[in-house]
């Protein structure tokens, strides 16, 4: 049994500047279906999948993430500055336009 998360496409025309965004940060991203077409290229076949909510994003992610940045820096200097915007950037990406991506988990079984 496999059990894989992949940030994916939800919807069709994502905005320029959000497709540009995920080309040069994950260039693996794609549409659900595309993923499950590729497990069964590789010799699986899928059980299931489920779209991961807001919730794990904000709550779960991001806001974790935020809590921890002030001390990041404070240890890592004007280097950490850079990781910490580009994470920033990323979480308005997010609020913008989640109805557009999100992590996908998928489960298949090995038939090959």
């Amino acid at each position: 049994i496999l059990a894989v998360s992949e940030v994916s496409w939800l919807r069709m025309n994502p905005p320029v500047e959000l497709v540009d965004y995920w080309n040069q940060a994950y260039q693996e991203m794609d549409f659900i279906s595309n993923k499950i077409q590729l497990l069964e290229q590789y010799g699986y076949s899928p059980l299931g999948h489920i779209v991961l909510p807001e919730n794990c994003w904000i709550e779960e992610y991001y806001l974790p993430l935020q809590q921890r940045f002030e001390d990041f820096i404070m240890r890592n200097g004007k280097e950490a500055e850079l990781l910490v915007q580009i994470e920033l950037d990323e979480m308005d990406l997010y609020h913008q336009y989640k109805d557009f991506y999100s992590y996908g988990f998928y489960i298949a079984k090995k038939t090959k």
